[in-house]
């Protein structure tokens, strides 16, 4: 559910590449704010329904032949 900024940092300096295959970088706040300044090659999603729409569609992803995961249990959504 939540990544600490290093992670984040060594994540895109590739030391995960033996382990992560890919990612996307999502920014959910407003989009004004996400214009003002953001991480470089990330996405701005500032509904549930557009994060549905990317995220639910049936077939999409790196598992999609797979079912969704359930929620971990980290606390209120």
């Amino acid at each position: 559910m939540r990544v600490s900024c290093q992670t984040v940092r060594d994540l895109m300096k590739g030391h995960y590449d033996d382990r992560v295959s890919g990612y996307q970088i999502v920014d959910c706040r407003f989009a004004y704010e996400h214009e003002g300044g953001h991480i470089a090659g990330s996405i701005n999603l500032n509904s549930r329904e557009e994060s549905q729409q990317l995220f639910r569609r049936p077939g999409s992803g790196l598992r999609a032949a797979q079912g969704l995961a359930p929620r971990p249990p980290s606390g209120p959504p």
